[in-house]
């Protein structure tokens, strides 16, 4: 799309020669901004729904975000795609460029896969959607010490069925200050049968504002 990619790197400035890449975990994040803004006007209109904190409307873009960087294209593009409701984008979506619950990141060792799913999660907590690596979402998550992004290396060769669930359990509250909660899981091909079986559960009947990125070798 026309302008997207002049918008500064943000939180994607270490994905150099990764452009494909970073548009579509761009295009993402700002369908998942756009699915919050949707779930918040509905529960707006409704006479007893509570809003979602920060996500009924779109604040104003940092410094560097100007419209001419395509900022408010790619929101725009975003509204439309999800324009049947916050479930997921609407017919007119681009492949690969909608919302899921569920994201793997693949590559050899040294890859950047890590990277990318940590620059991703920034994104997701963006408060502008785009991961601009200005607002404290971006500064939390890339520093690690946001309250509702987790990340899960294994200590031992494996990951077991135990850790596993109470993640799992975890990750299905209520985002406590942030836009998702958000799971990384860095090498999960050491994930035992178990725990992987685990997993697959939280994945197929995700909570509604939970999100899962694996990291694994190709």
């Amino acid at each position: 799309m026309p302008g997207v990619s002049a918008i500064p790197p943000g939180v994607f400035a270490d994905l150099v020669g990764q452009d494909e890449a970073v548009d579509t975990l761009r295009r993402a994040a700002a369908s998942a901004a756009a699915q919050l803004r949707q779930a918040a006007l509905a529960r707006a209109a409704s006479p007893a729904g509570p809003t979602v904190a920060g996500a009924s409307a779109r604040p104003e873009a940092p410094a560097g975000f100007e419209d001419t960087d395509g900022f408010d294209d790619l929101a725009a593009e975003a509204e439309a795609e999800n324009a049947d409701g916050p479930g997921g984008a609407g017919p007119a979506a681009e492949p690969g460029a909608g919302m899921t619950h569920a994201w793997i990141f693949t590559g050899p060792p040294g890859s950047g896969r890590s990277v990318a799913a940590r620059a991703f999660a920034a994104a997701l907590q963006c408060a502008y959607g785009t991961g601009c690596g200005a607002c404290p979402g971006c500064h939390t998550t890339m520093a690690g010490t946001h309250a509702d992004v987790r990340l899960v290396v294994p200590e031992g060769l494996s990951i077991g069925v135990g850790e596993m669930r109470a993640l799992v359990l975890r990750a299905a509250s209520t985002p406590s200050g942030g836009r998702w909660q958000v799971v990384i899981i860095s090498d999960a091909d050491r994930l035992t049968e178990a725990a992987g079986n685990a997993l697959l559960k939280a994945v197929e009947e995700p909570p509604p504002r939970t999100v899962f990125l694996l990291c694994a070798p190709s």
